[in-house]
């Protein structure tokens, strides 16, 4: 009898201990999924800042598409002033036009020279940016130089207002559409 309750005793203490780990556990769970909920909240405000802030360094973009790698051979900024010009029709932009940056895409650089590239850039005046993207508009795709390839000139629009649903059930359901100039759909 004495040897049964010796065990008793024993696993009385074992499930004392095992009670406590369990009511830490429980504890520490739900500070866990508290701090959880709450960071999730911080993550979406900070979401949201960051989309907005990435639109708004994107307002003034212009995304030019089909200019073989090989074409810049000095400074972008400089390269892109003349080649829209020269694109577009110089009477029609201002005298002035002042490229603020330009760059080419982050996407791997290909290795052989005809391959295409995307630039974005950004010109100083505004007006000059809304002039180059009606006037590319009204072109469609333009030849440049003695290239064969059609240069295209777009917004660069982040990826939440560039329509991509809504133009992938567009697609989808064959009908045409086309983006207009400063974010306008045209069906």
């Amino acid at each position: 009898m004495s040897h049964l309750r010796a065990k008793l005793v024993k696993h009385e203490k074992c499930i004392t201990v095992a009670e406590q780990c369990i009511s830490t556990a429980e504890d520490y769970i739900q500070t866990a999924t508290t701090k959880c909920l709450y960071m999730e909240k911080v993550l979406a405000v900070i979401q949201a800042k960051n989309e907005d802030l990435d639109a708004r360094s994107r307002c003034n973009n212009l995304r030019i598409i089909g200019l073989p790698e090989s074409t810049n051979t000095g400074r972008l900024e400089d390269y892109m002033e003349s080649m829209l010009k020269e694109l577009l029709g110089s009477e029609q932009l201002s005298t002035v036009m002042i490229m603020r940056r330009a760059h080419r895409s982050l996407a791997a650089r290909r290795l052989h020279g005809n391959a295409l590239s995307q630039i974005m850039a950004k010109p100083l005046n505004y007006s000059d940016w809304g002039t180059i993207l009606c006037l590319a508009m009204e072109k469609q795709t333009t030849q440049y130089q003695s290239y064969t390839v059609a240069v295209a000139v777009y917004p660069d629009f982040t990826a939440a207002v560039q329509f991509i649903q809504v133009k992938i059930k567009l697609q989808e359901a064959n009908v045409s559409f086309a983006m207009l100039c400063l974010a306008g759909h045209h069906i």
